[in-house]
């Protein structure tokens, strides 16, 4: 596998990121609750991307990309946060996809925490299946929650291309 790697500096978020109706309807009903410094914070923001492709056989169609975020507090305290993080996720996702018919990419998705010994939640799918209450149903399937000490996920995306 090879693997580039990114530092710890934050990245832009795409402007669906933060144009969300759900983070942004948080952000307007927190106002007397969240400071504002974090009404002013990104609802997710990645500290860290690092991508490998397969070599050999699988090489061109199947790739990794591993996204360490940090949540705001709009997505780890308020009720409506999984769903926040439903459509933020489903927007890295697409924006992370390194292949170009979305036709033939299939996906895994896996959230992982380093303060949890098992994954917070997972699941596979055709990329077009894919939306924001996809991600949501899962992370709810699996008893998890988004409220976290340390605010920092990892979000692990391995794309696949399929011939047909």
């Amino acid at each position: 596998m090879s693997s580039t790697s990114g530092n710890d500096r934050s990245v832009s978020p795409t402007r669906d990121q933060e144009t969300s109706e759900t983070v942004a309807y948080i952000k307007s009903i927190s106002a007397n609750i969240l400071s504002q410094e974090e009404l002013n914070k990104k609802a997710v923001t990645i500290l860290r991307k690092t991508t490998e492709e397969a070599r050999g056989a699988f090489q061109g169609s199947v790739v990794t990309v591993k996204l360490f975020v940090e949540l705001s507090r709009v997505i780890t305290v308020h009720p409506l946060g999984p769903e926040a993080f439903g459509e933020c996720v489903h927007q890295l996702i697409n924006d992370h996809n390194p292949f170009d018919n979305a036709n033939r990419t299939h996906v895994s998705v896996a959230f992982e925490s380093t303060h949890s010994a098992v994954p917070l939640a997972s699941f596979f799918r055709s990329l077009n299946e894919i939306t924001p209450e996809t991600i949501v149903d899962c992370l709810a399937e699996s008893d998890q929650c988004l409220e976290l000490d340390i605010p920092r996920v990892s979000i692990i995306l391995t794309y696949i291309r399929s011939p047909f």
